[in-house]
């Protein structure tokens, strides 16, 4: 009988915590914020370059659900120009990016609220400078080649209000030696919103 009560106490205990545990979990998951609405929109990079010339824009979709899930899709950007440096000389240069973007939503940054942090993932491809020259006939002939491949750091912080509200979205300009890069996120809520 002693026994009984004892595993009866026991199975009690358990069933208790067991259950404490489960109502914490659950008010944890109550607690995770979410969006009213969901949103989709544009994630665009303008790259200016002077030497050698170019403009060359790409926008990639992206969707940011109730949830706060960030979906955003792949991109590419090609670029290539040609600068005389002289009668006698010139120099061309093309290459492109590869971009998987990937996002994330943080609140509380500072006194401007929610931040979306994308990472650009950006890989630069077949970027290759060629130097030319002119023979003593007039002809163009190679003299050398400069080719770049690897990654690149492009890591992003939008301001989620400025993004959502500004008709322009909110951008990030890069200032280089020969140009800019300039970054910009808009987005637009979406009727009816994803899940």
């Amino acid at each position: 009988m002693k026994t009984n009560i004892h595993l009866l106490l026991k199975s009690s205990l358990i069933m208790l915590l067991a259950g404490l545990m489960l109502t914490s979990c659950k008010k944890d998951n109550d607690d995770d914020p979410t969006l009213e609405e969901s949103y989709w929109g544009t994630l665009t990079v303008n790259w200016k370059n002077s030497y050698p010339p170019w403009d060359v824009t790409s926008s990639m979709g992206v969707e940011i659900s109730t949830e706060r899930l960030i979906v955003i899709e792949p991109g590419t950007l090609l670029y290539s120009g040609e600068k005389m440096v002289s009668d006698d000389s010139k120099l061309t240069r093309s290459g492109w990016w590869d971009m998987s973007p990937t996002g994330e939503m943080v609140d509380n940054v500072d006194q401007w609220g929610t931040y979306i942090y994308i990472n650009a993932n950006l890989m630069v491809m077949e970027d290759v400078t060629r130097v030319y020259a002119k023979d003593n006939y007039g002809n163009w002939v190679l003299v050398g080649t400069a080719p770049f491949m690897g990654d690149v750091p492009a890591e992003l912080a939008f301001r989620f209000d400025l993004a959502t509200t500004d008709d322009n979205g909110h951008s990030i300009s890069v200032q280089e030696s020969t140009g800019s890069i300039t970054w910009t996120l808009t987005l637009f809520p979406q009727n009816p919103a994803i899940p």
